[in-house]
């Protein structure tokens, strides 16, 4: 698909230049300054000549960043997720490039005193297919990029963040991954918390704790050219927060009582005009932790012991007074949570300022954890009794909702989770690692909505051993197995398949043979992409001058099929 392939990374240390120019901008010292600058260029025979580049910079406490681009006059057809526009016609440019930039600016006076730092982020590309044909494994495993600027400052239990964001490009990406009709612009927004604040005290000498959130930006909606959709929404919104709870014991219980007031306005909204409206909702939590700790002599005399914890919960939340219908407003929060429905996002917690309505939830809630503290090896190198360990660790949860009719299709039980993590100490396994965890959530009404399960272990047959199985709303049962090792200490041997065991086919597979040696290595790899339907054969030199051991990303990601499960993943 892509034919044969040649290309060289170059580059040195800038921290000379970086330096003078570090001083004459800062006065400081120039020998403070680290810094690299990379430079890759290549030949792809059915896309033609790449060309991408790194530049990091770095002073610590005062400063540090890093920006990358990649061009390429393309001759081919893009192989990967996106190929077309959101209106359907297929992406062909030649001339693209992908431009990314992280920079943080550290402002406390203190080099102690983190807490307040600038984070400025920038990217634009040429199309939408240039960000996951060129940097597969970061599309597919980072956060959405965008433009943004956010100002943070911490300091004791006062947060505020002043930040913008808005779009470089004529396109923007869901948190799935597939292309927005909309990017949701903040120009500028400022918040400030105030948490857990002590301002009185009750009769019976327990704290009256402030909780505040404080919320005042305006935004609007940058929509694609290409969605025929075009709605001004831009609207100023305020919105405050205050909660009151009265935090106390009684006996082993905790219980918070709390009642909240939200006050939000809007100075348009899609019926034209301002709007302003209040929201009340009240509540409490009740919970405990119990412990109790077996001791006893193990067979060399030595003292050993095992603890259980068990704390329960119970959370009931009444959100009882709304004014306004969401529908009168303009959805901004919301659509992060896109394409999941009002139902799911209120199911996973989601708080969307614009979305809220009444609703009633009580939360039912146990965790239990088996502990062990487990002999390691303190700064001499002798064996001491470290931090409790937790082997066994089992959470449950209940959602009911009384309004059932109101708040969940007349289903009075709402999702019940369950989260189990096993991974035992190696005295009671004979393997050098093992963990078994699994993750689920039922709605009795509809069923299982997930089901994950993942077992770890090894050493079998030399090999550490990964077995996966998931269940969801949309697949039947997917298998997936794993196993990777090491021979004769410089050869490396990964393999993993994953099966769709309904339709009875294989999603993805990859496996691969892998030397490194001081001054070279050498990969062979099979993998099969499920998203262009291509098995690729791939052959990896890579030459280290002078017993260099950093190696980048493949040079040629957009090039071939990689894999997220590649040797240096």
């Amino acid at each position: 698909r892509v034919g044969k392939q040649v290309g060289v990374t170059f580059g040195l240390p800038w921290n000379s230049t970086g330096g003078a120019i570090h001083n004459w901008l800062t006065g400081r010292p120039e020998d403070e300054f680290r810094g690299e600058w990379e430079l890759g260029v290549g030949w792809i025979e059915e896309r033609g000549f790449p060309l991408d580049g790194r530049l990091t910079y770095q002073v610590p406490g005062l400063y540090e960043g890093t920006s990358d681009f990649y061009y390429l006059n393309d001759s081919g057809i893009n192989l990967r997720e996106i190929k077309r526009y959101i209106d359907e016609t297929r992406i062909d440019v030649e001339s693209r490039s992908v431009i990314r930039s992280f920079n943080r600016l550290h402002l406390a006076q203190r080099s102690y005193d983190q807490n307040t730092h600038l984070d400025l982020v920038a990217f634009t590309a040429t199309d939408p297919a240039a960000y996951p044909e060129f940097f597969i494994r970061d599309y597919r495993d980072k956060e959405v990029p965008e433009t943004s600027t956010y100002l943070h400052h911490a300091d004791d239990n006062h947060l505020l963040t002043v930040g913008t964001r808005f779009n470089l490009s004529d396109f923007s990406y869901l948190d799935d991954r597939y292309l927005a009709t909309r990017f949701v612009e903040e120009l500028p927004v400022v918040t400030y918390q105030w948490l857990a604040e002590p301002i009185a005290e009750t009769p019976w000498d327990t704290p009256i704790v402030l909780d505040m959130e404080s919320q005042v930006g305006q935004r609007r909606s940058d929509f694609d050219d290409r969605s025929g959709i075009r709605v001004s929404d831009r609207s100023l919104r305020v919105d405050q927060l205050v909660e009151l709870s009265a935090p106390f014991h009684y006996g082993a219980l905790n219980i918070r009582p709390f009642a909240n007031a939200r006050g939000t306005f809007y100075d348009e909204t899609l019926a034209g005009g301002s709007e302003e409206r209040i929201i009340l909702e009240g509540g409490f939590q009740i919970g405990s932790r119990l412990s109790r700790t077996w001791r006893w002599l193990d067979e060399n005399g030595a003292p050993d012991s095992l603890r259980h914890v068990i704390a329960p919960r119970l959370t009931y939340r009444n959100r009882y007074h709304v004014d306004d219908q969401p529908d009168t407003l303009f959805q901004y929060d919301e659509f992060a949570f896109e394409p999941f429905s009002p139902l799911r996002q209120s199911q996973l917690g989601y708080d969307s300022i614009d979305r809220l309505t009444e609703r009633e939830l009580v939360r039912l809630e146990v965790r239990n954890l088996f502990q062990k503290r487990e002999k390691v090896l303190d700064e001499k190198g002798e064996e001491t009794l470290g931090q409790p360990r937790d082997f066994v660790f089992l959470d449950l949860a209940q959602d009911i909702l009384p309004n059932s009719q109101r708040d969940n299709r007349g289903e009075v039980l709402g999702l019940f989770y369950y989260d189990m993590l096993l991974r035992p100490s190696g005295k009671w396994v004979p393997l050098e690692n093992f963990a078994f965890a699994v993750y689920c959530d039922i709605d009795w009404a509809r069923g299982m909505q997930t089901f994950d399960t993942e077992l770890q272990f090894g050493k079998v047959l030399g090999v550490d051993w990964t077995v996966e199985y998931r269940e969801d709303r949309t697949l039947d049962g997917a298998v997936a197995l794993a196993g990777r090792t090491k021979i004769y200490d410089r050869w490396s041997v990964l393999g993993r398949a994953q099966r769709d065991l309904e339709r009875d086919e294989w999603l993805s597979y990859v496996g691969g043979l892998r030397r490194d040696d001081h001054d070279w290595a050498i990969a062979l790899t099979a993998i099969y992409n499920p998203f262009i339907d291509e098995t690729t054969f791939q052959i990896e030199f890579t030459p280290r001058l002078g017993g260099l051991t950093s190696r980048r990303s493949n040079r040629f990601d957009g090039a071939v099929a990689n894999s997220r499960y590649s040797f240096d993943y």
